[in-house]
């Protein structure tokens, strides 16, 4: 497979490497203008384009001094374009912004599912990749699964009921 494009630098500083910037050059920039996209296409088995996935960088904010951006991922899934995860430089991070069963997992070393979010069934698993609760947390062989640590002379810990009682409280 050959290479269609290409961008090189033979600058030999630390500091500089090759670069490709896309620039919208607007006397009238707006927030929620859309500043540039890579687009990943592709033809189906029906011989038809399909953009399977798409980068997109839109300006949130364009007010001077507190310019905020938006970097959207966005990816086929079952032949609708969805946007897998979304970095708001107004200061979140949001994956699975169309509310899709798509799980989410973060492996360790030695773990396949230190963290593992099952969309289905909204629920947390911790060293766990069927959670049989809200929240599950296997502490694995001879580990105890929570430790909860506070320096405040206050409760670390305290569990309600659906009513708002609290009925363990250390």
């Amino acid at each position: 497979a050959g290479t269609a494009f290409k961008i090189e630098s033979q600058d030999a500083c630390a500091t500089v490497g090759p670069g490709l910037v896309l620039y919208r050059n607007s006397s009238s920039s707006a927030d929620d203008d859309i500043l540039g996209s890579i687009t990943f296409e592709g033809k189906n088995d029906a011989g038809q384009d399909v953009a399977y996935a798409q980068i997109r960088n839109d300006l949130k904010d364009d007010s001077d001094g507190t310019e905020d951006g938006l970097l959207d991922f966005q990816i086929m899934s079952n032949g609708t374009s969805r946007s897998f995860a979304i970095l708001n430089g107004g200061g979140s991070i949001v994956l699975n912004q169309d509310s899709q069963d798509i799980d989410f997992r973060v492996e360790s070393d030695s773990s396949t599912h230190m963290l593992f979010v099952d969309a289905a069934n909204n629920r947390i698993g911790i060293n766990e990749s069927s959670p049989d609760n809200a929240l599950h947390i296997n502490g694995g062989s001879g580990n105890i699964p929570l430790t909860i640590e506070s320096t405040d002379t206050e409760a670390a810990l305290e569990l309600r009921d659906s009513t708002g009682s609290s009925f363990i409280k250390g």
